[in-house]
C-alpha cells in the first residue's frame, strides 16, 4: 500500500473503500462518472459533535456507492492513471449537495467552491493592471513571523512578484507549531481542513495531526512555494516607526546574538499570532523552587520525568493534552486546576490514518477535495448556533437549546468515562456553558485522571517553596518538577514590539483603553501600511486559522494593489469606518456566550472585553475581506 503505482488486490480495495466517508465518496464518484443514480439516494441523519448531519445512512445505498467506486478505481488503476479535469464551475456547484447533504444557498456557493479547491486559486492576487517591474522592485513588504499566517503572506507576495522579507525569531518555520513541542500537542481541527486551500493534496498521516506533522506541512509549503530563502531566522522585530516624510516604516531588528539593524519597508504585515508569548503565573515563591520549572511552550526535552514527582499547573488545552503522555512515566503526577473544561469526544482522535486510507486519499482523484468540503460544511457557519445566546432559554448552565444539547452530550460522555467516581465527576463538571471558553478534545484525559498515581487538585495554590506546592487549605504537595500549563498573553497583540504610527502615536497606548481593536481585525487608523493577520477579534467562531489567514492576506494584498497600481505611498483606515465597525462588533459580541461571567478564559482581557474571538459568520467575513473598498481609507 506504500506506492501509488502498486495496484492492491481487489479485496484490499474493497476494504479501503469501507473506510471512506460515504458522502465525500458519493460526490467524488459522481464527479468522475456522472452516474445519476448516486444523486437520487435518500439521506438520513448521522450523529456528530455538533448535532446530526445529513448523510447516506442506509447500508444498501452505501454498498452501491462503494461498488461504483470500486468499478471506477479498477478501470483507473489498470489504465494510465490520468484523472479527468475538474468539471466547470456550474457543474461543481450542482454537485455540492451530494457531499454536504443539503442545497447550498446562492450566497454560500463561491465560498464553498473556494474551500473545495477545484476552481483555481481564487484567493491569490490578480493585478488589474500589471505594474512595471521597476515599480515592484522599489516596493518591499516586511512580514513578521513564519507561522501559518506569515508563510501565507510570503507565498502570496511571491506569487504576485512583490519583494518581501520574513523576520522570524525562531530557528525554523511553524510559529506556535514550532514552539509547542510538549507531549501530544496536536490540532483539534481535522488535518484535511487545517491546511491552505492552495495546498490540499498533502499526505497527512493523522486525521488530527500532532505538532511535528503540522510543522512538517508548513516546512513543505515554505520550500515548495520558494519562500524559505526569504526568511531571516533567529531575528526578532523590536520596534517599528512610521516615517511620515518618506511614507516608510523603519523597523528595528535584533538577531539572536544581539546585533541590531534598521530595515525599511513600504508595508508591514504582522503575523505574530495570539499564542506566541507564554503567560507566567504570579505565584509566591515560584522562583524559590529548586527543581526544573518550565512552560509548556518552552518544553525542556532534557528533563527526564521518569520516576519523578511532577506538578502540572493549569488544565487548559495544553495541560489536558500533555497529561496522558506523562502520567505513565511519572512516579506521581499532581494537577492543579483552576476551573474544569468541557471535554468533547472525537472517535479516533489520536489514531493514524493507516496505510489503506492514505492510499485511497492518494489514488482516488478529488476525494481529498470532497472530504475537505464535507468537513467544512459540518464545522463552519453551522457551528455559529452553539455560541449564540437565546434570551428566552432557561436550561441549566447553557445559553440556548443548541448549547444545551452540547452540554448534555458532554455530560453523558463524562459520566460514561468517570461516573463511577462521584468526587472526580464533581471536580470535572463545569458550571459554565460549553464553548464559552475553548473546548478540549479528549485524548486520554479522563483515563489519565483515573490512574492511581494521578491527583486532580482544585484547591487554589497559596505558595511554592523549594520542594513543594502549598494550597490555600494548607495541604502540601512535594514535587521534583513543575510544568506551567498557564497559557499565553493572547490579548496583547503585537506585544512586546513597540509600534509608533503617525504623530508619534504608540499602538500600545491607542489600545490601552479597553484592549486591541482594528477594522476587520486587520488595520488601525493612524498606522498606515500596517496589516495584522489574526489580529483583534479574528479568532474564528466558524472556520479555522488557515482560512482566516488566507482571507486577511487577500485583503491586505488588495490594499497593496491599491497602493502600487494607483501610485500611492500610504493607505490609512478612516477612523469613522474603524469606529463604526467596532460598534457593530461590540453589539454582536454581546449576544455571544463568550461574555458569560461564569467562566474565565483568554477570550476576555483584564477589562472584561472579548478581544480575541470573531462573532461573525465566516460567510460575512469572507465577503467583507474579498477586496478593500477605497472609500474606507485615506490614500496619499
Amino acid at each position: 500500500m506504500s506506492s501509488s503505482e502498486q495496484t492492491p488486490a481487489d479485496a484490499t480495495i474493497r476494504r479501503v473503500l469501507q473506510q471512506a466517508d460515504p458522502m465525500a465518496l458519493r460526490a467524488t464518484i459522481y464527479q468522475l462518472t456522472g452516474d445519476e443514480t448516486l444523486a437520487a439516494m435518500e439521506l438520513g441523519a448521522e450523529p456528530s459533535l455538533l448535532g446530526d448531519l445529513p448523510a447516506v445512512t442506509n447500508s444498501s445505498a452505501q454498498a452501491v456507492i462503494r461498488a461504483k467506486a470500486f468499478a471506477w478505481l479498477k478501470t483507473f488503476l489498470a489504465g494510465h492513471r490520468e484523472a479527468p479535469p475538474p468539471p466547470p464551475r456550474a457543474r461543481l456547484q450542482a454537485m455540492m449537495p451530494l457531499c454536504v447533504g443539503h442545497e447550498v444557498s446562492a450566497e454560500y456557493v463561491d465560498l464553498y467552491l473556494e474551500e473545495l479547491g477545484l476552481v483555481g486559486d481564487e484567493r491569490a492576487l490578480e493585478w488589474q493592471q500589471r505594474p512595471p517591474r521597476t515599480a515592484l522592485e522599489s516596493f518591499h513588504v516586511l512580514i513578521i513571523g513564519a507561522g501559518i499566517g506569515g508563510l501565507c503572506a510570503a507565498i502570496r507576495c511571491e506569487q504576485a512578484g512583490i519583494p518581501y522579507t520574513v523576520i522570524e525569531k525562531n530557528e525554523g518555520v511553524g510559529g506556535t507549531w514550532f514552539e509547542n513541542t510538549y507531549p501530544d500537542a496536536r490540532v483539534d481541527v481535522p488535518s484535511h481542513w487545517y491546511s491552505y486551500t492552495f495546498e490540499i493534496d498533502y499526505a497527512w498521516v493523522h486525521s488530527f495531526a500532532p505538532q511535528a506533522e503540522i510543522r512538517g506541512y508548513l516546512e513543505y509549503c515554505a520550500r515548495k512555494y520558494g519562500v524559505h530563502s526569504g526568511i531571516r531566522f533567529e531575528n526578532e522585530v523590536m520596534s517599528a516607526r512610521w516615517e511620515e516624510s518618506e511614507s516608510i516604516w523603519s523597523v528595528r531588528v535584533r538577531s539572536r546574538d544581539g546585533d541590531e539593524e534598521v530595515l525599511r519597508a513600504n508595508v508591514i504585515v504582522s503575523s505574530v499570532g495570539m499564542l506566541n508569548r507564554p503567560r507566567m503565573p504570579e505565584i509566591e515563591g515560584l522562583e524559590d523552587f529548586e527543581g526544573p520549572v518550565f512552560h509548556t511552550a518552552r518544553w525542556d526535552h532534557d528533563c527526564d520525568l521518569s520516576g519523578k514527582r511532577v506538578a502540572v499547573i493549569g488544565t487548559g488545552a495544553s495541560g489536558m493534552q500533555l497529561v496522558p503522555g506523562i502520567a505513565p512515566v511519572a512516579d506521581r503526577l499532581v494537577i492543579f486546576q483552576r476551573s474544569p473544561g468541557w471535554v468533547f469526544s472525537i472517535p479516533g482522535y489520536r489514531d493514524p490514518l493507516g496505510p489503506e486510507l492514505a492510499w485511497l486519499l492518494e489514488n482516488l482523484p478529488y476525494y481529498r477535495n470532497w472530504l475537505r468540503l464535507r468537513i467544512f460544511s459540518a464545522f463552519s457557519d453551522r457551528a455559529c448556533q452553539f455560541s449564540e445566546i437565546d434570551p428566552n432559554w432557561t436550561g441549566p448552565d447553557s445559553l440556548s437549546e443548541a448549547n444545551g444539547m452540547v452540554r448534555d452530550r458532554c455530560i453523558e460522555y463524562l459520566r460514561d468515562k468517570i461516573g463511577d467516581d462521584p468526587e472526580l465527576v464533581r471536580k470535572c463538571l463545569p458550571s459554565y456553558p460549553p464553548m464559552s471558553k475553548r473546548f478540549i478534545v479528549d485524548n486520554g484525559w479522563f483515563d489519565a485522571l483515573k490512574r492511581e498515581n494521578v491527583d486532580l487538585i482544585t484547591d487554589r495554590i497559596a505558595k511554592i517553596t523549594a520542594k513543594q506546592i502549598v494550597t490555600e487549605s494548607g495541604r502540601e504537595y512535594p514535587a521534583d518538577v513543575i510544568v506551567l500549563a498557564t497559557g499565553f498573553h493572547a490579548d496583547r497583540y503585537l506585544w512586546p514590539m513597540q509600534i509608533e504610527g503617525r504623530s508619534g502615536a504608540r499602538l500600545e497606548e491607542v489600545w490601552g483603553r479597553d484592549g486591541a481593536r482594528a477594522y476587520l481585525g486587520i488595520t488601525v487608523p493612524g498606522f498606515p501600511n500596517l496589516f495584522c493577520l489574526y489580529g483583534p477579534n479574528t479568532n474564528p467562531r466558524a472556520g479555522h486559522v488557515c482560512t482566516m489567514h488566507e482571507l486577511q492576506m487577500r485583503y491586505a494584498l488588495g490594499c497593496i494593489r491599491l497602493l502600487i497600481e494607483g501610485g500611492y505611498r500610504s493607505i490609512d483606515c478612516r477612523k469613522e469606518v474603524h469606529d463604526e465597525f467596532n460598534r457593530r462588533l461590540d453589539a454582536h459580541l454581546s449576544t455571544t456566550i463568550w461574555t458569560d461571567r461564569r467562566q474565565e478564559s483568554y477570550y476576555r482581557n483584564a477589562k472584561g472585553r472579548v478581544t480575541t474571538n470573531s462573532p461573525w459568520r465566516l460567510l460575512d467575513y469572507w465577503r467583507w475581506t474579498s477586496k478593500p473598498d477605497p472609500d474606507d481609507y485615506w490614500l496619499a
